[in-house]
């Protein structure tokens, strides 16, 4: 924009020029540029010198020149054309973090090393007799779901010695579903046809008994979707004698619609509804509940291993890290660790050690990496998120420990914490501890113009440091935002 006259009243006897943002976008642009007054073959005129400015064009701040470029009485006595050269330079931040996610955390495997370690019978402290037949198991897992068993493991009235407990009034088959749970957080897989109605009864009824409220809930919501004329009666009389009442309301919707003789069943009882329902023709007895009134609750099983661990049931073997002391259970670490697997269980393991040392760790990692090993997650932080030194460090024990997932959760956060004072500390670790998509993470920020990564791949760490520090302090503000 060019004003003859001033682009205001107090520069009347100026010309103004200004520099105008036509963009409507959000971003910011941060610029350098350079205004010149030319004559007719191009040369800079001396009336006018080069006026140079950078600024950051934005929605609010779109213009940006020069109020007295040239003196009017001086543009009146040169030529009648008027150029104007202007040299802009737009100015790109460098990246402040890695833009690409090159890290990809694979799923948890807790429930898997759980049931693994649970067959292969390590650490098992408890034996359970059900109808003729043994099931080892933990006592800790036990009482970490189900209330009435904390209560009868370690309850006021517990005899300490008691290692066996027999189980009356329940199948085995049913009572190994309920071990699967209680292990697995989740049901025991079906066959192609689903599980059948008789044994999800049996399991409520076992779920409900030992205070398993979302296996319960699951039974329902399983029971739920299999009501038809063969299965309704027993369902709704286990829903009923149990407190079930997403399944009551289910199988009550069922019998309610039209052809299934609600009414029979609720004034003359089962026997009669059951008689004209057999009666009916096939397309009757292949209707099921048309809506789903059970919903199952998320799993919690990470966060109730957590608490008993923290509560100190069950546990067998202590840890001193930095002359803090951490009690654990054998069978969770050798579950997630193969390192403690071979230290607890292997052909050289002292079956009497019960302290262990951690040299070499600070406590509050130790803690993070049990939280991780009894939770498969990392533990809460704050808004800021994980500083980059914790994480660096909880590498390392992870790496240690061989807990490859939660390395990897670790190389996620610092390549997202990439920045100009933490890339090669955070390069040094991922080198060190065979870490690719965290190096190339580091490599790919220190790519960027004005990185200097070409002194960081010539010279090592503490040339491109020195010149980091030293140099560019456009650069040290970027990593400081």
């Amino acid at each position: 924009m060019f004003y003859p006259d001033g682009s205001t009243k107090d520069f009347a006897g100026n010309a103004s020029a200004f520099l105008c943002c036509l963009s409507k976008g959000k971003d910011e642009v941060r610029t350098k540029f350079t205004l010149t007054l030319l004559d007719g073959q191009g040369n800079a005129q001396e009336i006018n010198k080069d006026y140079v400015a950078a600024h950051i064009f934005s929605l609010e701040a779109p213009n940006m020149g020069f109020p007295k470029f040239a003196e009017k009485s001086k543009l009146k006595s040169s030529s009648h054309l008027l150029t104007i050269r202007c040299v802009l330079t737009v100015i790109k931040e460098p990246p402040t973090e890695c833009r690409r996610n090159l890290i990809v955390v694979p799923p948890s495997k807790l429930p898997c090393n759980i049931e693994r370690t649970l067959k292969d019978g390590k650490g098992a402290d408890v034996t359970l007799l059900v109808g003729g037949r043994e099931f080892s198991a933990h006592r800790f897992m036990l009482a970490a779901q189900s209330p009435v068993f904390d209560a009868q493991l370690f309850g006021p009235m517990m005899d300490e010695e008691t290692r066996c407990i027999e189980v009356i009034d329940m199948d085995p088959a049913i009572f190994e579903m309920l071990l699967h749970y209680i292990y697995m957080d989740s049901l025991p897989p079906c066959d192609e046809k689903g599980c059948d109605a008789a044994s999800m009864q049996h399991l409520l009824v076992a779920a409900d008994r030992y205070g398993l409220d979302r296996l319960k809930v699951m039974c329902e919501e399983e029971l739920s979707k299999s009501i038809n004329v063969h299965t309704v009666t027993s369902t709704l009389a286990v829903a009923d004698q149990h407190f079930c009442e997403g399944l009551k309301n289910a199988c009550e919707e069922f019998l309610s619609a039209p052809g299934i003789g609600a009414i029979v069943s609720l004034r003359n009882g089962f026997k009669r509804m059951m008689a004209k329902l057999e009666s009916r023709g096939k397309e009757e007895r292949s209707r099921e509940c048309p809506r789903n009134l059970v919903v199952v609750p998320p799993p919690e099983l990470s966060g109730r291993l957590e608490r008993t661990r923290k509560d100190g049931k069950g546990t067998d073997v202590t840890f001193l890290v930095g002359g803090r002391e951490f009690s654990g259970h054998t069978f969770m670490l050798a579950a997630q660790s193969p390192i403690f697997d071979a230290q607890f269980f292997g052909p050289m393991a002292d079956k009497d050690t019960r302290c262990i040392e951690v040299p070499d760790m600070e406590p509050a990692i130790f803690e993070m990496l049990l939280h991780f090993i009894y939770t498969d997650s990392l533990p809460p932080c704050n808004e800021e998120g994980y500083d980059a030194a914790t994480m660096q460090h909880l590498l390392v024990a992870a790496h240690r420990y061989r807990l490859d997932r939660l390395k990897v959760m670790c190389e996620e956060k610092l390549s997202k914490s990439i920045n100009v004072q933490t890339v090669t500390s955070t390069l040094a670790v991922a080198d060190q501890h065979f870490c690719e998509g965290l190096k190339d993470a580091c490599v790919e920020f220190l790519s960027e113009p004005r990185i200097a990564a070409i002194v960081w791949l010539r010279n090592g760490f503490t040339r491109c440091m020195a010149k980091l520090e030293s140099g560019d302090k456009e650069v040290s503000a970027a990593g400081t935002k």
